[in-house]
């Protein structure tokens, strides 16, 4: 609660911006293949799918896609490219220019009613 209540000119709520890559992250992510880019993905897509209010099967459906096709360890990255993607949002991390070409492929791949 603020001290100021009604009086109060900040907005306390929290605002989900538009996060985006630097031009260096945006260099290094394009030279990834896309298991070592799911593998980067999958720590904050994890997190994300855990604190959202998603029905549990095809929450369930797109981590266990997503895991099959990241690669087993994830390379080390510097923590500024890790830090953008886990401020990511769900839908940022799933429609994610660099994953477009491989959406229809990975929805192919998981198996929803």
């Amino acid at each position: 609660m603020c001290s100021h209540s009604a009086n109060c000119s900040y907005c306390h709520l929290p605002h989900h911006a538009n996060i985006t890559f630097d031009k260096r992250q945006w260099q290094q992510l394009q030279q990834m293949d896309l298991a070592s880019l799911l593998a980067i993905l999958l720590p904050s897509l994890r997190a994300t799918l855990a604190a959202a209010d998603l029905p549990r099967e095809p929450a369930a459906q797109l981590l266990a896609t997503v895991e099959a096709q990241a690669a087993p360890t994830a390379l080390q990255h510097d923590r500024m490219l890790q830090r953008t993607v886990r401020r990511m949002s769900l839908s940022a991390m799933v429609f994610c220019e660099l994953l477009q070409e491989h959406v229809d492929h990975l929805r192919h791949e998981m198996t929803l009613p």
